[in-house]
């Protein structure tokens, strides 16, 4: 028999049962070879089987993976995304909290049935001062069902006028005892009327999960940044604490003093604890319902979400034209100091050597030492006697303060057309024809977007940090000065603080608004710095150290206001409009009138910049009851 089975289950391919029984019939005769035989050949097989088995779970594993991260590379547009239908119906939405269900737990399918005929058979009452025995009676008679009176004293006594027509029959009876403060309930099949204070005293245990209103929800502000006050760089502002809402005892005192609050006599044997994150209720029914009903409103109020976008929107239009004409000399490289090489030209020749300029006046032929020619035009005449003429037109705008910071800041002269013209014999000269027009449009938007709680205080930064020298700690030795440089941090970027309030029809917002926008100036890592000296006091021979001190200039646009908006509303929070308009001519007097020609020794720019910051919030409440719905 045992045989039959191990073939049996051989041939099903249920290698473990095989080998399971074929292990029994070794035990009870060791010496039957073909049981061996099959025992082994089943453990075979089934290793077989198990590395087929795994071999298809990693191919489908493998595949599974690759098809969640192209899910996970799909951008979600909305802010709250449910799971599919299937996972959400069949696993997720049958999860009900602590608390929901306690009238099913009660009632059986005896008292089940009762209930609904109660709420299904329709009844016409017209009795006047009649015993409630005898309405009772009548009701009994009409519904089939059994009703009792009980824990009412002489209720032959109790006269009751009472007048109704075709309602069913759970209304009659809440009409006819509500306003002599009796009533209802099924028990073990009977309908029991009694005394409504009889009623409130039959308690009940519950326990109701309030952690989700008694946690503490952080806030969490956005960093401040400003200069600091007391040292160069950016002083931020430290976060705040986790603030409970409600603390367990405040929210079973809370309940006791709102919700029937002469009904949570400890005689009776009624409480209200809170231990654990639980709320441990001891209480009537209809207690029970007011409390979750309270819950309910409570967490409607708590739960919801808020989407705050804000858009930093940065337009601007460059536009730089310059025209100009300029005679110069030859000159050295790398350029002398203090001048300034606007056009790379002819730097080396082997017929002339014009030396350098030491200062901007005329010098002429073996003036200073024999060691400096004129800038412009030169030339020498005769072959014994050095005669000689010098022109020059200044290095036109060069040291201009408004056309430098408008090439710094907006647009710089890169690119355009120059034309040069050099000569070289007995008089030599160099014209340089230049001529740039540019121009630029940008649009730079920056949403940062953030979803939080209701009145829940929460930030979103994108920054930059760049370290740099603040200061030097200087330590002096006999002759000899030591320097520790002092690192500090700076930032910049956007920073966005929010606080929503939503309103109590949920169709407004109120905003605390903090967004800020600094910029480093200049960009990194280019930085403005202080160079001076540092000698060790009391030894002259000693030589002096130069140190360099960095101050970094931060430009701030801050908005720190608080706005109403409509759920799903944009608003236009503020902006900065700047605009900057030159126009600037460089040229000789007199000379300059003379048609064509005066365009000679000139310089012409003309600059236009246009820029407009714009802040705009779009803010999103989210409920997720109405998500729900929405989705499924």
């Amino acid at each position: 028999l045992l045989f039959g089975q191990a073939q049996m289950y051989f041939e099903q391919e249920q290698y473990p049962r095989c080998v399971e029984i074929c292990e029994k019939i070794l035990y009870i005769n060791t010496n039957l070879s073909s049981v061996a035989e099959m025992r082994n050949v089943a453990q075979r097989l089934q290793h077989m089987k198990m590395s087929r088995e795994n071999l298809k779970n990693y191919v489908e594993e493998w595949k599974r993976t690759f098809e969640q991260i192209e899910i996970n590379s799909i951008v979600q547009s909305y802010e709250l995304e449910f799971p599919d239908m299937e996972t959400w119906k069949e696993l997720i939405a049958k999860r009900q909290p602590k608390g929901l269900s306690e009238m099913h737990e009660e009632i059986n399918d005896e008292d089940k049935t009762i209930v609904d005929k109660l709420h299904s058979i329709r009844i016409t009452i017209d009795m006047q001062n009649a015993p409630l025995t005898a309405i009772v009676d009548y009701i009994r008679e009409i519904s089939g069902l059994n009703i009792h009176i009980s824990g009412i004293d002489n209720p032959d006594a109790e006269m009751i006028s009472f007048k109704v027509q075709d309602i069913v029959l759970d209304g009659a009876l809440r009409l006819m005892l509500q306003p002599r403060n009796k009533a209802y309930m099924v028990r073990d099949g009977v309908v029991l009327i009694t005394t409504a204070d009889a009623l409130k005293k039959r308690v009940k245990l519950e326990l109701y999960d309030v952690q989700d209103l008694t946690y503490g929800m952080a806030d969490f502000p956005g960093v401040d940044i400003s200069l600091a006050q007391d040292a160069i760089g950016t002083a931020v502002a430290a976060g705040e604490e986790a603030k409970q809402q409600f603390t367990g005892e405040d929210l079973a005192n809370l309940i006791k003093n709102t919700i029937h609050k002469d009904q949570w006599e400890e005689a009776d044997g009624k409480s209200i604890q809170f231990q654990n994150g639980l709320l441990i209720v001891r209480n009537s029914i209809e207690m029970h319902r007011s409390i979750r009903k309270f819950l309910s409103d409570l967490r409607a109020s708590t739960s919801m979400l808020v989407s705050v976008e804000t858009r930093f929107l940065a337009v601007e239009h460059d536009f730089l034209q310059q025209v100009g004409m300029d005679f110069r000399d030859v000159a050295s490289t790398p350029p002398p100091p203090g001048l300034f090489n606007r056009v790379q030209g002819i730097t080396t020749l082997t017929d002339i050597n014009p030396g350098f300029v030491i200062n901007p006046q005329f010098i002429p032929p073996g003036g200073a030492n024999g060691s400096a020619v004129s800038s412009g035009i030169t030339g020498v005449f005769g072959d014994s006697i050095a005669r000689s003429m010098g022109a020059r037109i200044q290095n036109i705008m060069t040291s201009d303060f408004l056309l430098n910071r408008f090439f710094g800041r907006v647009i710089r002269p890169d690119g355009g057309g120059t034309i040069q013209y050099t000569l070289l014999d007995d008089v030599s000269f160099e014209t340089i024809v230049r001529l740039v027009s540019r121009s630029s449009r940008n649009h730079i938007l920056t949403a940062p977007k953030l979803t939080l709680f209701n009145t829940q205080r929460g930030n979103f930064r994108i920054s930059n940090q760049m370290a740099y020298v603040r200061d030097y700690d200087i330590q002096i030795a006999t002759a000899a000065v030591a320097l520790d440089p002092i690192v500090d941090v700076v930032s910049d970027g956007i920073s966005l603080d929010v606080r929503p309030i939503v309103s109590a029809d949920r169709r407004f917002v109120t905003l605390e608004l903090r967004p800020t926008v600094a910029q480093l100036f200049p960009a990194p890592p280019g930085i403005f710095s202080i160079t001076t000296n540092v000698t060790a006091p009391g030894a002259p021979i000693t030589d002096a150290l130069p140190i360099t001190i960095e101050t970094p200039i931060v430009n701030i646009q801050r908005i720190r206001t608080t706005v109403v908006v409509p759920d799903r509303g944009t608003l236009l929070l503020g902006g900065l409009t700047s605009f900057f308009d030159e126009d600037e001519e460089s040229s000789i007097p007199i000379w300059r009138s003379v048609p064509i020609i005066g365009n000679l020794g000139s310089l012409k720019v003309k600059g236009l910049s246009r820029r407009q910051t714009l802040i705009i919030c779009r803010v999103r409440i989210i409920i997720p009851g109405e998500e729900e719905r929405r989705r499924f």
